[in-house]
């Protein structure tokens, strides 16, 4: 059985939905002959999940050139570091927009 999901409880607050992901993939893993791929950006839900050598995880690396997001479309193991949210909301404007209010 395979089962890709993106963005557990995506619509939760965030607090709520990093509980209740780590609730559902805790349970998920015990779980034999599946194979879960989950995205989510809430990073911090790793700490807790790290003890479970059946979880493995990865990320798409990123990297800022020139002020500018380059996309390697790789993945590689480890969990992102990355918080490219500053960079997006000034390439589009919205810094910019922001500061002649």
């Amino acid at each position: 059985m395979l089962i890709i999901r993106k963005k557990l409880f995506k619509r939760f607050y965030v607090l709520d939905a990093m509980e209740c992901s780590v609730i559902v993939i805790e349970d998920l893993r015990k779980l034999n002959n599946a194979l879960f791929i989950l995205s989510t950006h809430l990073y911090e839900i790793s700490e807790g999940l790290k003890q479970y050598p059946s979880i493995k995880f990865s990320d798409f690396e990123t990297h800022v050139n020139d002020g500018q997001l380059v996309f390697s479309y790789t993945l590689k193991d480890g969990i992102s570091n990355d918080r490219p949210g500053y960079l997006i909301l000034k390439r589009e404007g919205v810094v910019n927009m922001l500061d002649k209010l």
